[in-house]
């Protein structure tokens, strides 16, 4: 079972929580919820607005209907305290009015727009899509198509990935919920410990159009972090799409790229899979993890002379060519003067005789940098050229 303070945090409720007057022995309420004992919510909230109602509940539930459940109460009614049992296997907390309006919002996210019904159907389509490699895209839309509010003809996949010592505390399914209400037109299911999205819409489009503030807040209450998928027509790439995606949010993990936002799009980190891929079939060809020998040979000198004389050339020249090779952009991302950024890209430029009005050297320089990066996190603790050349 997940603590109280766990769904009060997911939901964003940590002021009202605060106010809260913990009472016992409880009596009973006018809002009435019942939480699993497996981290998930039941189907649903109960209402019970009145004794006869609360009394006539409890007689036609037997106390093994929910076991190790949490009951939240709100409303004090002195009658109920005789007239109702309350099971000895539930967890029985009694609060204040100031949390009774937050029951209903809880409400709503567990009963609309996304139904339990709804939840199981797509579960069932989803486990069928990535198992089934003879599906075509009309099979999948004529699925995806008995599903409420499902538009089309365009399917996004989104997957959320929690970084935590133990995942099994994590409500998954309240965090799913919350998702899909600030997501529209979306579905949800909770598979191996992640969450699974499928945002579908009319037109094609190349942004994001939803809101991330949002979001990220619901990710960093549960350490849990967004991918973004590319949109496509062709359904039948879902399970592909998925299965790269996938990779791609472990591997921003691991490399510890763009952690910052906990939202992860599959263009920001498309050329980290790429180089990932590389990296594979680089292996498999040469017998070799030797992929820094793909990249410029300025970026493995400028790395060792960084280690050698305590400076971070490597690391500015990247956030300049990744700003478009301006001054203030790089030295606002790196917290540093102007001056200082100035002074670092001529002293690598002169160091490695480096032209950076040639545009096919800038995009080399870039991609060999993120493949620095990459080699580093990867292999940790393993330098990316053993030894420093003494030419320089």
């Amino acid at each position: 079972m997940f603590d109280i303070q766990d769904i009060v945090q997911t939901l964003d409720l940590d002021l009202v929580y605060s106010r809260v007057e913990w009472t016992a022995p409880p009596a009973t309420p006018s809002h009435l919820m019942y939480l699993h004992n497996q981290n998930e919510f039941l189907s649903g909230v109960v209402h019970l607005a009145n004794a006869g109602d609360t009394v006539a509940f409890f007689k036609a539930h037997a106390p093994s209907a929910f076991p190790g459940s949490i009951l939240m109460i709100s409303d004090w009614s002195q009658e109920l305290e005789h007239a109702v049992v309350f099971p000895e296997n539930l967890t029985v907390f009694g609060f204040s009015d100031p949390l009774g309006a937050l029951l209903n919002r809880m409400s709503e996210y567990l009963q609309a727009p996304f139904t339990e019904e709804s939840s199981r159907q797509f579960s069932r389509y989803w486990s069928e899509i990535i198992s089934n490699d003879n599906l075509t895209t009309d099979d999948i839309r004529s699925m995806l198509n008995q599903l409420p509010n499902a538009e089309g003809p365009f399917v996004q996949v989104c997957v959320v990935e929690f970084n935590n010592e133990d995942n099994k505390k994590i409500p998954y399914t309240l965090v799913m919920r919350h998702l899909l209400s600030l997501i529209p037109n979306s579905f949800g299911t909770v598979r191996d410990n992640e969450i699974i999205i499928l945002i579908t819409y009319r037109e094609r489009r190349f942004d994001y159009p939803y809101d991330f503030e949002q979001i990220t807040k619901i990710l960093e209450k549960t350490n849990g972090y967004l991918g973004l998928g590319n949109g496509t027509r062709d359904l039948s790439a879902l399970c592909l799409l998925y299965k790269l995606l996938r990779h791609t949010v472990k591997l921003a993990l691991q490399i510890k790229v763009g952690q910052e936002t906990r939202i992860f799009t599959f263009e920001r980190l498309g050329m980290y899979l790429t180089i990932d891929l590389a990296a594979i079939g680089f292996k498999a060809f040469t017998g070799s993890d030797g992929i820094m020998y793909l990249a410029h040979p300025a970026i493995a000198y400028l790395t060792r002379y960084d280690e050698e004389k305590g400076n971070n050339l490597r690391a500015v020249l990247y956030f300049y060519l990744l700003s478009d090779k301006s001054i203030a952009d790089t030295a606002k991302k790196l917290h540093m003067h102007r001056n200082t950024v100035m002074y670092k890209i001529k002293k690598a430029c002169e160091l490695c005789s480096l032209d950076l009005d040639d545009p096919h050297l800038c995009e080399r320089l870039l991609f060999s940098c993120q493949v620095a990066r990459y080699y580093e996190e990867i292999n940790r603790g393993k330098k990316i050229i053993p030894h420093l050349s003494n030419n320089k």
